[in-house]
């Protein structure tokens, strides 16, 4: 029988590596499944081209990303978790009308620099970004606020509005 070895303490330059590994694998598991499912999202542009739930997503959603999900999903939006564009991951995502969800905690306020970047790349590859303050999207009692609602409500127009502004009927 193998013997057990104790636990041992991981220093700040360790728990680094060990982060970016998980980040790295993240992205390679993420930009495959995508990758796989491209022929079949493009067949339905506007509704589920893949079951959403063949990826255990919770793993990857902070809980104000899982609530933002169950609002766009309430309003029948088909948007893709961590959806990658380009080198950059989105918090959602509607392929077709190249529509990025963004929730955006508190260091997006504070640290427009980064986040200022991403948002020009993500403009130039033609996306539309559209943005709510996670402290904007839970009620007191953990459900969508309101605000999360209306948010959602208009991310399904976006959707609707580029439908009609490109012929898409179905």
């Amino acid at each position: 029988m193998p013997e057990i070895q104790p636990e041992t303490t991981v220093d700040a330059h360790q728990a680094r590596g060990l982060r970016v590994a998980r980040a790295r694998d993240r992205f390679v598991a993420l930009v495959g499944f995508y990758r796989c499912a491209q022929g079949e999202i493009a067949t339905r542009p506007f509704a589920w081209g893949v079951d959403p739930h063949l990826v255990e997503w919770t793993a990857f959603m902070t809980p104000v990303e899982l609530v933002v999900w169950r609002a766009l999903r309430h309003q029948q939006i088909a948007a893709y978790p961590q959806y990658p564009v380009g080198r950059y991951f989105v918090d959602f995502a509607v392929p077709a009308a190249k529509l990025a969800i963004e929730c955006d905690g508190s260091a997006f306020q504070r640290d427009w620099g980064d986040d200022g970047k991403r948002q020009l790349n993500l403009d130039r590859m033609g996306w539309s970004v559209m943005h709510i303050a996670g402290a904007n999207c839970l009620a007191s009692d953990g459900q969508a606020s309101p605000a999360l609602e209306q948010f959602a409500t208009e991310v399904r127009s976006a959707v609707y509005d580029f439908r009609i502004r490109n012929g898409v009927t179905s």
